[in-house]
């Protein structure tokens, strides 16, 4: 719900910003019509940054972190795992 109404919001000030510009009133215009870009492409977008939730055991190497973490998306348990290399971060379904 937050989020459809954020990505309405961005709409709205992008569409604001195209008549402003349009009515000659440049710096609020772009002002405008650039936050209303800004906040709906990292809505629509800001979801495909999290990793997703896996079944299997990480590969050797990975640490379980001793985190554990409620996912929200699926109403479970998941432990976080890491690569002490790389840093990355992997979400195990805990059992």
């Amino acid at each position: 719900m937050l989020r459809t109404f954020l990505i309405l919001v961005g709409v709205v000030c992008a569409a604001a910003g195209v008549l402003l510009i349009g009515g000659g009133y440049w710096p609020t215009g772009i002002a405008l019509l650039a936050a209303g870009l800004v906040c709906t492409v990292s809505i629509v977008f800001e979801q495909h940054r999290y990793k997703p939730v896996v079944q299997d055991r990480p590969p050797p190497g990975w640490v379980d972190s001793g985190e554990r973490v409620v996912d929200e998306t699926i109403g479970e348990t998941v432990a976080v795992y890491t690569n002490p290399r790389s840093g990355e971060r992997m979400y195990v379904r805990v059992e």
